[in-house]
């Protein structure tokens, strides 16, 4: 891949698909960036406070001008008639319903595709495959003859500040109370935020509580626990909150290896099915604990999740120190570089 290559992506962010697949994008995109290539997002979908952000980071974001259903033909016509206006070199799709005939339109116009995906599956129009989990299984994976598939944590696309991770690592931190961060994904897809919330207030800790974009939660329905907690509204990076928290509580994607990359002992709270696996594997491997009862929010087992970290310190060093084994946060150019020697 030779300096000013031009990359697509096809991704979409909003209420029905998080966030997650945009945020790991975007990492990826200035990555290809610092590489001195050209990236563009096409989406049919994508909130204007995202669409700016990222915009304002020099990438050209192009949203559909007719409304679509994700990975339909004419989502497919759409996409393949913007490819066409300009040559662009890769296609990188981000997204489950970007399947294999979506992508054959699509492929014939350019030369080379990577594909986003922890959804096993025919990957052979692919000359790669990226599944940044722990658990993957290759043989679940149909690759081409020259296909390649970049599976773990050492691909996760985040963007993590190593200086903030030194300063974590070296502080001894003197609190009067835990500091717990809730922080459910962009749209709190299970709708969680609150119930999650309510269940601590009978604890002595403070929390920073985050509403992504795409979530129904607004700033007021937090009003009354004020005293307790401080309310971000879509922030562009959680960095300084996850550095500076002692617990977090989230839903799995992205922030799952933010939370790792920075030493943040976590509770787990998935609510995809395809996510059981990854909370199996972190809770059986005791790098984290779940705080569903059953698949379930219970809160009073909730609460029972929190505690068991409050009042063992000693083990949420040892799981901060054995989460950032996982993720060094040099997935992203480790992704450049595999693109880069495909020619």
């Amino acid at each position: 891949m030779a300096d000013g290559s031009n990359l697509a992506f096809r991704v979409d962010a909003g209420t029905d698909c998080g966030i997650g697949h945009f945020r790991r994008c975007l990492v990826l995109a200035e990555a290809l960036q610092r590489a001195g290539c050209l990236v563009s997002f096409f989406m049919s979908s994508v909130p204007n406070n995202l669409k700016d952000h990222a915009e304002s980071k020099g990438i050209k974001v192009f949203v559909f001008e007719e409304k679509v259903v994700r990975g339909s033909d004419k989502d497919s016509d759409l996409f393949v008639g913007y490819l066409k206006s300009e040559a662009y070199d890769w296609v990188i799709y981000d997204g489950y319903e970007f399947k294999e005939d979506y992508r054959k339109s699509a492929n014939s116009t350019v030369q080379h595709t990577l594909i986003v995906q922890d959804v096993p599956g025919d990957y052979s129009d692919a000359d790669l495959v990226l599944n940044q989990n722990v658990n993957v299984d290759i043989r679940d994976y149909r690759l081409g003859a020259n296909g390649k598939l970049l599976n773990g944590t050492i691909y996760s696309l985040i963007a993590g500040r190593c200086d903030l991770r030194e300063k974590r690592i070296s502080t001894d931190k003197q609190k009067q109370k835990p500091n717990i961060l809730i922080t459910l994904g962009g749209a709190d897809v299970g709708k969680l935020t609150l119930s999650v919330v309510e269940s601590l207030m009978e604890l002595d800790v403070d929390m920073n509580v985050v509403l992504g974009p795409a979530c129904s939660w607004d700033q007021s329905d937090f009003d009354r626990f004020e005293d307790k907690l401080n309310v971000h509204v879509s922030p562009n990076g959680l960095d300084q909150l996850i550095a500076g928290a002692d617990i977090g509580v989230m839903s799995m994607g992205i922030t799952t290896w933010e939370m790792c990359f920075y030493g943040l002992p976590f509770i787990m709270l998935g609510c995809n099915l395809n996510q059981q696996s990854v909370i199996d594997w972190f809770v059986e491997r005791e790098l984290a604990i779940s705080g569903l009862c059953k698949g379930e929010f219970a809160p009073d087992y909730f609460v029972q999740s929190i505690e068991e970290y409050l009042h063992n310190p000693a083990r949420r060093r040892a799981y901060s120190e054995n989460l950032m084994k996982l993720v060094d946060g040099l997935g992203p150019d480790r992704v450049v570089k595999e693109i880069s020697n495909i020619v």
